[in-house]
């Protein structure tokens, strides 16, 4: 009876070991699920072009600087706001669209407005061809509070424009927003 329980613990273990040897083929990327960048928002939209209710929200918003107005807004809503300030040269606007924390500021409203005066008419004109061939606007999630939307660029590379929630957690344009050639492809 002993004997017989050796021989029965060495299949099994024997068994166990083989079965723990194949050959399988890896499964996954490397990535953790659940850590990957999800598309949140994609929407056919051009994003120099403001609907009727946009409108409403940019001259709202524009009166007094209140983040509250903003607070339904999408962050492709958002960034429509502040091409638009771009465009219609509302300097003023687009630097209030920046995100508002102290931390992240990267420049004072004066700073911006003396730039802006120096090269808003090239940047208005870069966007306008930039964004001018997008057919359908993609905001990918990186994570609760910062995302980004990614628009084409010549090639196989992409460019992304981020944005960041405030601490009242209303999205807003990220400093220094323009990323450029990522090869995504």
């Amino acid at each position: 009876m002993k004997k017989g329980w050796k021989v029965l613990a060495a299949i099994c273990l024997s068994s166990a070991l083989l079965l723990g040897c194949q050959e399988t083929e890896e499964l996954g990327t490397g990535t953790v699920v659940g850590n990957e960048n999800k598309i949140a928002l994609a929407e056919e939209s051009n994003l120099m072009q403001l609907s009727p209710d946009e409108l409403k929200v940019y001259a709202a918003f524009k009166k007094k600087f209140d983040d509250r107005v903003l607070k339904e807004a999408d962050p492709i809503m958002v960034a429509k706001l502040y091409f638009h300030a771009i465009e219609t040269h509302d300097y003023n606007t687009q630097y209030e669209l920046f995100v508002d924390d102290v931390e992240q500021r990267e420049w004072s409203k004066q700073e911006h407005m003396k730039m802006m005066q120096e090269e808003g008419h090239k940047m208005a004109e870069k966007m306008r061809k930039l964004f001018a061939r997008m057919q359908e606007v993609k905001f990918i999630e990186v994570d609760q509070k910062t995302g980004y939307l990614e628009f084409p660029e010549e090639g196989e590379n992409l460019g992304q424009f981020q944005m960041v929630k405030n601490k009242a957690g209303i999205w807003k344009v990220k400093f220094r927003p323009m990323q450029w050639g990522y090869n995504m492809k």
